[in-house]
């Protein structure tokens, strides 16, 4: 007898069959999921707020049906006394988090809503990071990437593309006083960087907007240059493919670290050209097999470089990418994932 699994995204499972799993729906999210912000989420519900209509049904089907998992993402309007509904309607249900892009440590969410969500699933493969979720009790961690869907990924084939590069992200820094630099007329300020990488990446995207034609989404207050305002998908999606040339740059170096830009450069029919992830080759190839990879910031700009002179070799490496993930980072072949998944722990 198959094992009941209730989930709360992504809604695209409902397409397709399991031979493994009883897949049941709840739209926690209503039919057309919105942020925080009002604006329409993509999708597959990803950041979409939760609403109260959405907890109530939630709340209904575990009490009816008892499920043995599960599976919700993290959604904004989730308050800790629903996560205890949720326990006090199904006690035996498997409840498992898909945090699908917290690169280092324990989330907010898990420390928030700790012994309420026994499994999470994580966007890579760092063996020091699932350790911290193991240490904090939880029975099981395992990588779910998010995936992408044919459907809603669909090349732009009208028009050229007008810039050399796009890049679409955060870089948060905080200004921090100097008490001795005060007292010798230097600077009043130091600027620390939230995340390790952020001085890689200011300077790998500050090289790039000098050399070439930089598309670039973000947070005014984030980049000291003029900057287009932030994206979500699925119009974050669109704007990768105004480029010839779509840059990764991640602020930790994890194994096989993959957050959703990934996923959206990979299927974008763009050439993609990241700095290194720890493990890449075992999922990509060599370099410049389906992406390309720098370790430098003279070593990124001059690849971006290449590139975009190789036409032919950009647009190659560019489909053999999109073939790529269209096959194995699909939501379908996520869903496959987790059915191995869900074999561990039910």
């Amino acid at each position: 007898m198959r094992p009941v699994v209730m989930y709360t995204r992504p809604a695209c499972w409902q397409d397709f069959e399991s031979d493994k799993l009883d897949l049941r729906y709840v739209p926690l999210t209503g039919r057309r999921p919105r942020r925080k912000s009002g604006r329409l989420a993509g999708p597959d519900g990803q950041m979409a707020l939760a609403n109260r209509d959405g907890i109530e049904l939630l709340i209904s089907e575990l009490k009816a049906h008892k499920p043995q998992v599960l599976l919700r993402g993290v959604n904004t309007g989730m308050p800790k006394r629903a996560h205890e509904r949720i326990r006090e309607a199904s006690p035996n249900t498997v409840v498992v988090c898909m945090d699908g892009n917290e690169p280092n440590g324990l989330s907010a969410h898990a420390r928030r809503f700790g012994g309420l969500v026994d499994v999470f699933l994580l966007n890579s493969k760092d063996a020091k990071v699932r350790r911290l979720y193991l240490d904090a009790g939880y029975k099981h961690v395992d990588t779910l990437y998010d995936g992408v869907s044919p459907r809603d990924h669909k090349l732009n084939v009208i028009g050229c593309p007008n810039h050399d590069c796009f890049f679409g992200g955060s870089n948060r820094r905080t200004k921090i006083r100097d008490p001795e630099d005060v007292k010798k007329n230097k600077e009043k300020y130091k600027w620390k960087w939230d995340f390790p990488g952020g001085e890689f990446r200011f300077d790998f995207i500050s090289h790039i907007r000098m050399n070439y034609k930089l598309r670039l989404h973000g947070s005014a207050s984030e980049w000291p240059f003029a900057v287009e305002p932030v994206l979500h998908y699925p119009a974050y999606f669109s704007a990768f493919q105004t480029a010839k040339v779509v840059l990764g740059c991640n602020q930790y170096e994890l194994d096989r670290y993959y957050p959703r830009r990934v996923m959206h450069a990979g299927v974008s029919g763009r050439a993609f050209v990241t700095k290194y992830i720890p493990g890449m080759e075992k999922d990509f190839g060599e370099n410049g097999e389906h992406i390309a990879w720098f370790r430098t910031v003279e070593e990124g700009v001059e690849t971006v470089g290449r590139y975009l002179k190789e036409d032919n070799r950009r647009k190659a490496m560019a489909a053999r990418c999109r073939r790529l993930f269209l096959k194995r980072h699909t939501w379908e072949a996520r869903l496959r994932e987790f059915e191995k998944i869900v074999g561990k722990f039910v």
